[in-house]
């Protein structure tokens, strides 16, 4: 438990020599304050320094074995393998400790080329689209495939050959021509559909199967 009086002392030496922060630098403290004269240790429980770091005693461990591994304390075992004590080790190397990697925003790719695709869209359907992250997606995507952006322009091209003038034109949208069937957008030839010969169960891209059915329902009546 925790008293009122307990207290830890951080020492800035600790953070600039040793690269310690968080946890580690919570227990280093308490284990300084035992052990700094090289002769006493600290000899309490993990639970103890569990609640001064905040942490699970679980984690604690974990922690405590990171800092012996780095040779920064020596951990006392008994004959029956339970921890005797905890010791810091005076003649700490000053090399400070590998630190991971920080998250760094990662400027966007393809930011240009992705708005010259939106821009070519807009300009042959007649569309309004702005380069959003939700309409630029799927380009950059497959961009980082390797297509490039003529191919993102020649899928355009083909799919609105097929498309205008149909029900269907209402997917000459980014969301559609760039996404997963875009591969087969390329590959096909720029030929409208015919759709009164089109057997039932095709595979009609990524179309909403109820809007294929209603456009059937509706040829029919």
């Amino acid at each position: 438990m925790i008293k009122d009086e307990n207290y830890y002392v951080v020492k800035g030496w600790m953070m600039n020599r040793l690269g310690l922060k968080g946890t580690q630098l919570i227990l280093y403290a308490i284990l300084y304050g035992f052990s700094q004269d090289g002769k006493t240790a600290f000899r309490g429980s993990v639970g103890y320094l569990a609640d001064f770091a905040g942490v699970t005693p679980t984690s604690c461990r974990m922690n405590l074995q990171q800092l012996q591994r780095h040779g920064l304390i020596r951990i006392e075992y008994g004959e029956q393998g339970q921890v005797n004590s905890y010791t810091v080790i005076t003649d700490t190397p000053t090399d400070p400790l590998p630190q991971k990697p920080e998250n760094k925003p990662v400027k966007k790719k393809w930011h240009a080329e992705a708005e010259e695709v939106i821009t070519y869209l807009n300009t042959k359907t007649n569309s309004h689209y702005r380069a959003t992250d939700g309409t630029t997606q799927g380009i950059i995507a497959r961009l980082n495939e390797g297509f490039t952006v003529d191919d993102l322009k020649r899928v355009v091209d083909i799919k609105k050959a097929d498309w205008s003038g149909t029900d269907f034109a209402v997917y000459l949208r980014p969301q559609t021509l760039f996404g997963s069937k875009f591969q087969s957008y390329l590959n096909q030839a720029s030929t409208k559909r015919s759709f009164e010969a089109t057997p039932s169960g095709k595979d009609y891209d990524d179309l909403d199967r109820r809007a294929m059915e209603k456009l059937l329902s509706r040829k029919k009546s």
